[in-house]
């Protein structure tokens, strides 16, 4: 999977006022939330999503429903990846107060679609029956020439201008060689290129042999002792 970062342009303030107060809403509501997981996690009660989510609609009329449901599903996901990374650092555990926000985009909520009508731009993102243009650097381009699918995305605020992060999988690389390279098996190298690279210890190997056949005739007498056990056993 690759990422790249793209600038909306400037459009006008209606389409911005939009997805600012989108942005607003989910400032709110993260700062709400937050709190609410905290208690949760200390008490060891927990809400069903469903719950949340509709608790969270009745207080946000206006907010897309699949936004929101994004949104909450993103917050518990970074709670869980702050709290696994906290342990496996083994670091105090201080439960995140604040989480950058961003607008997610599922796949079934907007799509990328190339311009070709005009000059001025090169793409348009259409989110929420509105369409925002982009403009493509030589980067874009020539990272987009591989895409081959696109996954779930997100638009991002940094200093009051709006980016696409569109996240997209390529298509795989055929590696395509005329050079050919002959192998040599042995025992102390157990495999020699004729380029030169060497890949493998004999003396590992010998080592793990004689310790695997202590390992199998242990079992075997183990085995054994097993066996006589139950005849006796039968015979009584």
């Amino acid at each position: 999977m690759k990422s790249i970062k793209i600038k909306l342009l400037d459009q006008n303030s209606s389409k911005t006022n939009k997805l600012l107060s989108i942005f607003s809403d989910l400032e709110l509501i993260s700062k709400e939330y937050l709190p609410i997981r905290l208690k949760e996690i200390q008490d060891k009660t927990y809400l069903p999503s469903k719950e949340h989510y509709a608790n969270f609609r009745v207080l946000y009329p206006s907010l897309n429903s699949g936004v929101l449901q994004s949104h909450l599903r993103s917050l518990d996901s970074s709670i869980k990846s702050y709290i696994s990374w906290c342990k496996k650092k083994h670091k105090l555990v201080s439960f995140p107060d604040h989480i950058k926000t961003s607008i997610p985009l599922r796949n079934d909520m907007f799509s990328f679609e190339y311009n070709e009508e005009t000059k001025k731009f090169d793409a348009w993102l259409k989110f929420l029956r509105l369409y925002f243009p982009l403009s493509l650097c030589p980067y874009h381009k020539k990272t987009l020439r591989d895409m081959e699918s696109i996954s779930d995305s997100s638009i991002m605020e940094h200093n009051g201008t709006l980016y696409l992060r569109l996240v997209f999988r390529t298509k795989e690389k055929q590696h395509i060689t005329n050079k050919s390279i002959g192998i040599d098996i042995g025992i102390a190298k157990p495999i020699v290129c004729s380029d030169g690279k060497q890949f493998g210890s004999g003396r590992f190997i010998k080592h793990k042999k004689l310790e695997f056949g202590k390992k199998r005739a242990r079992n075997q007498s183990k085995k054994e002792a097993i066996v006589t056990q139950n005849d006796e056993i039968s015979s009584i």
